[in-house]
């Protein structure tokens, strides 16, 4: 649903968990993430 929503809004990136990469975040200015895509973060990258 949010991913739907999200394509909607100019200058904003959605993308899923598992699909994230570094450079997107370093380049981000916030962050919006659930608690269950911040496990799946932390399982892929470390805590």
């Amino acid at each position: 649903m949010v991913y739907l929503s999200g394509r909607n809004v100019e200058a904003l990136k959605v993308s899923l968990a598992d699909s994230l990469n570094v450079y997107d975040v370093l380049l981000a200015d916030r962050i919006v993430v659930t608690p269950r895509a911040l496990e799946k973060i932390q399982e892929i990258y470390g805590d």
